[in-house]
């Protein structure tokens, strides 16, 4: 499907057992893989800290299945260990999955959560 594509390449996995199929999902033929985190606990994370994710990441750092409001320290918090994995310029913050599950009262608090902790993880980066 991307053979020939002179662009940059994305796939969303969400809700699986990702440890089970890691290292071998690195050979997805696509630049970034955007993986669900928060709802599985960052489970997923002690396979990448055993076998290098090479490829860019969305990770996923709020649960659009649920109604709870993350703080921004958790979110944050998120961040900060899958940043001692994958460079900063290899990750790209985002929710678990789409928020069509969500009001948009909630979606908007998410994601206004998200941006207020992507930026404290950034300023903490720059010193």
């Amino acid at each position: 499907v991307v053979d020939g594509l002179k662009a940059k390449t994305i796939t969303h996995l969400c809700y699986g057992t990702f440890e089970k199929i890691y290292p071998k999902i690195l050979e997805i033929p696509v630049d970034r893989l955007d993986l669900e985190f928060s709802n599985s606990q960052l489970n997923f994370l002690e396979a990448i800290r055993k076998y290098p994710f090479t490829k860019e990441m969305g990770f996923g750092v709020v649960d659009v299945h649920s109604h709870v409001i993350e703080d921004k320290e958790t979110v944050a918090k998120r961040i900060r260990e899958i940043l001692e994995v994958i460079p900063p310029e290899r990750v790209y913050v985002d929710p678990d999955c789409g928020l069509k599950t969500r009001t948009v009262d909630e979606a908007v608090a998410k994601l206004r959560v998200i941006a207020e902790a992507v930026g404290e993880v950034r300023a903490g980066l720059r010193g």
